[in-house]
């Protein structure tokens, strides 16, 4: 049985871990979501889990609406929260790309890697 996008898995390696599907290198991934926002020095550290790139950011705006990823989503979205925006892999050395969690658009706008931001991260 397939498993579909958005679902959180209940055992195995991916436990807890929320279903991507296949991403736009052709491997299927799984996102996770970090307990507490991260600087982007930090977040890069993960191990076992790497940020999403900015194309794999791009894929992740277009199944936002599925399942746990909807959750996720709608608490960052709903403009409560002052962390509106999670962290991209590509950087500067002192900056590094983002994206907004409500339209998707991804910005690289001098902003700090030492800013804690929520971190999606991908594990395969």
């Amino acid at each position: 049985m397939a498993v579909e996008i958005g679902v959180r898995e209940r055992d195995g390696d991916h436990k807890g871990e929320i279903y991507g599907g296949i991403f736009p290198d052709g491997k299927p991934g799984w996102i996770s979501e970090e307990p507490k926002p991260l600087t982007h020095y930090d977040a890069v550290e993960l191990k076992g889990r790497a940020l999403p790139t900015r194309e794999e950011g791009k894929y992740i705006d277009t199944i936002k609406d599925k399942g746990a990823l909807k959750d996720i989503f709608a608490r960052h979205s709903d403009g409560s929260s002052s962390a509106v925006y999670f962290w991209l892999a590509e950087h500067g050395y002192y900056h590094a790309w983002f994206q907004q969690f409500s339209d998707g658009s991804q910005i690289y706008d001098y902003t700090s890697r030492d800013y804690h931001l929520p971190v999606l991260s991908i594990v395969r």
